[in-house]
């Protein structure tokens, strides 16, 4: 039982398998932190091995999927060290015309994970939700999500 279990667990795409060890390790002792440490190394390393082509993009999304569930168990355990400074506010979205989702989702927990105020926009998001967005919440970082080049372009038009 480690987190170079749970790791494996996600790259396999087993999420139900590591939420239940990521249960058993937290219940023991093991920091939260820890955990999510090893996943976003071993999401780090999915990516470099995507670069290479030695995986492809249904590995990362099988691997995004079990890493999105086994964040639902550990975002409620990481707590974020303070130094009494406010959140810093970040604004997220897949921009309009783009429903992929995945990495934004993945950051927004990593964002959060780390002490920052998420706002979370969705996917498909028109460029003017981000800056009425930015306004009403005095964001620090708008941080639009596009899967593909031609929608960034489109959005980057507009911010």
């Amino acid at each position: 039982m480690s987190i170079a279990q749970v790791r494996q667990y996600m790259v396999d795409g087993d999420g139900d398998a590591a939420v239940a060890l990521v249960n058993d390790l937290l219940a023991k002792g093991t920091a939260a932190q820890e955990v999510m440490n090893g996943l976003t190394e071993e999401m780090g390393i999915l990516g470099q091995k995507f670069e290479n082509f030695e995986v492809f993009l249904p590995d990362l999304m099988i691997a995004g999927d079990a890493f999105m569930q086994i964040m639902s168990v550990l975002k409620e355990h990481l707590v974020a060290a303070t130094d009494g400074t406010a959140a810093k506010t970040v604004i997220i979205g897949t921009v309009k015309g783009d429903y992929h989702d995945i990495g934004k989702n993945i950051v927004g927990i990593v964002l959060q994970a780390n002490g920052f105020n998420v706002v979370d926009l969705g996917a498909d998001v028109d460029p003017v939700a981000y800056l009425d967005a930015a306004r009403k919440e005095k964001a620090d970082v708008v941080g639009p999500v596009s899967y593909t080049h031609l929608r960034a372009h489109e959005t980057r038009r507009h911010l």
